[in-house]
């Protein structure tokens, strides 16, 4: 069996394995440096409700809320669980 002969690359393919060494070893180090997405503009806040004004009420963020449902009335102790259960 004949053993293979080893046969030197190029100066051309030594310098073309160097360039994408280096391109990709910058695009690595980049993709870990820079923010996932890109650069961003700053964003605006969604058009919402205005703030209150002194003294006002309702109809602002932070206002007060009317109750939408009252609440139920307290039991009488009468009607309590186990009172005047006799034994």
């Amino acid at each position: 069996m004949k053993p293979d002969s080893y046969r030197p690359l190029s100066r051309r393919q030594s310098w073309w394995i160097a360039v994408a060494a280096v391109a990709t070893a910058s695009t690595i180090v980049l993709a870990m440096v820079s923010k996932p997405g890109g650069a961003q503009g700053a964003r605006k806040a969604p058009a919402g409700p205005p703030a209150c004004a002194e003294g006002q009420l309702s109809g602002c963020v932070g206002g007060k809320v009317d109750v939408i449902v009252p609440s139920s009335p307290s039991p009488s102790p009468s009607s309590a669980p186990g009172a005047g259960a006799s034994r």
